[in-house]
């Protein structure tokens, strides 16, 4: 299979994570797997439309039935917390995927990948998810080899955005060691229904 065959599948999968099921999109795949039969790299790549289309269905069914991968994970959480998202319920979604990748974590890794993902969430101002990163033992001031800090990136989404909120909501928690309930930043809704983010 070329790569534009492959990306046609991806961008199906994307395309329809809103419209089908997990299960009707599962299906899809091993219909055109019957047909061509990927190859490892092949299935790997599907990992990437399960992520960003927000689909722990196939998520999981992927990595339990054929993709593979990296031993920290880092490649992954990069796919699932890939920008910036201020819909609860998609957040909601993110750490769903999460979940199930780090339950495939290996023990030593574990540590540095949920500090990996609450970097990207820091990055990118996932405040819903910087909650459950830290519930499950992430760390705010973890230095990662490029001099970065978790904290660090808040303080720079602040400065880029002109939004301390996640900052703020970090150096509250660094000082009382007491994590605020972050749905309260998801306190407006959408023309569409969604609790969105508004400082």
């Amino acid at each position: 299979m070329n790569d534009k065959e492959i990306e046609k599948i991806q961008r199906y999968i994307y395309k329809n994570s809103y419209s089908k099921t997990g299960e009707e999109l599962i299906q899809y795949i091993k219909n055109k797997n019957a047909k061509v039969s990927f190859t490892q790299e092949e299935w790997n790549k599907l990992l990437i439309p399960a992520c960003s289309g927000m689909l722990p269905e196939v998520f999981e069914w992927l990595l339990n039935n054929v993709a593979k991968i990296n031993e920290n994970g880092f490649d992954i959480v990069t796919m699932i917390i890939d920008s910036q998202e201020f819909r609860l319920e998609f957040l909601k979604m993110r750490i769903k995927l999460l979940k199930i990748l780090l339950s495939r974590i290996e023990k030593k890794y574990y540590t540095k990948t949920i500090n990996f993902a609450l970097m990207k969430a820091c990055w990118f101002n996932n405040i819903y998810v910087v909650e459950f990163l830290l519930k499950i033992g992430a760390n705010v001031t973890f230095l990662f080899d490029d001099g970065k800090t978790p904290y660090n990136c808040a303080k720079k989404y602040g400065e880029r955005f002109s939004d301390y909120s996640l900052y703020n909501y970090i150096k509250n928690y660094l000082k009382e060691n007491d994590l605020k309930d972050t749905a309260i930043f998801y306190s407006k809704k959408d023309f569409m229904g969604y609790s969105i983010y508004k400082i």
